[in-house]
């Protein structure tokens, strides 16, 4: 009875918000963005250049390819009823030490591949994919040819468009797959009511392809860079009543807002009131890829704090750490190889 008590109490709370916040929404609702054509600014400061480079190795040295594997509990309560439910995932990704020779001169360096996360093993999936011997390609600066990027790659200059491009792993049919996504930070500058403006670097769009939900499984940095380009023409929406705010797509109207930030709640709470589920509910870790690290202890969007309770590590016969005999996230279990006993380059991953 408590429980249902509260849930009524918010939910007149809810509905009295709404009732007294509707009209000063209607007295205080912004003009529509207006539309106006702006050009994208930018300079690249570096003219990166494209190389493969070879993935190098042997019994004691060079490449190495770890298995991480995590286990850790939820605890949940519910009117009054706890219980624990067990999650274990697996983390595999390689250490590569990576060879190029540009105009005679040979380079090397280390570089972490991109992870993959399972519910199943995956160290020899993660090593067959970055056999030694084959190759993977990199950018390096032709003023310095030591410093490259390669999983993350990024052009463009500070202050300026800046055009990124990121890869990912994942599983499919029983091998790695691989998938690019782009993203232009543009810096535009736009003309409103004879004044002219000129953008922060935060008006971001995305690969079509990402956004449509469709794997992309081809490199996209020079696709997004031709679709905009610098000094290319791009719309983009002016707030009337502060104009040097602009985004690059129509922000919400009044009442898509209106809607979403009272409609919604509104709705969601006689639901709740109904079905009685108001008791307290907690929970040991949230998703691992949305937390962040805090003095050991893991914190999820929703605060809770990690309750793993095991952590281990594998990896092949072959292949190294950069250093002290692990990967980048701690633990034992299955992992091997040499040192990083070579290596040097500012490398960009």
């Amino acid at each position: 009875m408590k429980n249902i008590s509260f849930a009524r109490g918010i939910f007149l709370v809810f509905v009295l918000i709404i009732v007294i916040s509707l009209p000063l929404f209607w007295l205080f609702a912004s003009q529509d963005w207006v539309e106006v054509e702006g050009t994208i600014l930018g300079s690249e400061d570096v003219q990166w250049v494209e190389i493969e480079a070879t993935i190098t190795g042997d019994e004691g040295n060079g490449t190495g390819w770890f298995e991480d594997f995590h286990e850790w509990s939820e605890e949940y309560c519910d009117d009054g009823d706890c219980w624990t439910d067990w999650y274990q995932e697996y983390e595999c990704y390689a250490d590569l030490f990576l060879t190029w020779e540009v105009n005679g001169t040979a380079y090397q360096d280390w570089a972490y591949s991109p992870s993959i996360v399972s519910e199943r093993y995956c160290l020899e999936l993660i090593e067959d994919y970055y056999q030694i011997d084959n190759t993977v390609t990199l950018e390096y600066n032709p003023e310095d040819p030591a410093d490259y990027q390669i999983f993350t790659i990024e052009h463009g200059a500070e202050k300026s468009t800046l055009w990124r491009q990121e890869m990912y792993h994942w599983i499919g049919d029983d091998a790695v797959q691989t998938q690019y996504h782009c993203i232009a930070e543009l810096v535009i500058e736009y003309e409103f009511e004879n004044v002219t403006y000129q953008s922060d670097s935060d008006l971001i769009v995305e690969d079509e392809y990402w956004d449509d939900g469709l794997a992309l499984y081809v490199p996209c940095i020079d696709s997004i860079k031709n679709d905009f380009p610098i000094g290319g023409n791009v719309s983009v929406f002016v707030n009337p009543d502060k104009p040097e705010k602009a985004s690059i797509e129509q922000p919400m109207d009044f009442f898509a807002t209106t809607c979403l930030f009272a409609f919604i709640p509104c709705l969601l709470f006689p639901i709740m009131f109904f079905t009685g589920r108001f008791g307290s509910s907690s929970s040991g870790r949230s998703r691992r890829r949305f937390g962040i690290t805090i003095g050991g202890a893991e914190i999820g969007i929703n605060g809770h704090s990690s309750r793993r309770s095991s952590s281990s590590r594998r990896s092949s016969s072959r292949g190294s750490s950069r250093s002290s005999g692990g990967g980048r996230s701690g633990g034992g279990g299955r992992s091997g190889g040499g040192g990083r006993s070579s290596g040097g380059g500012r490398g960009r991953r």
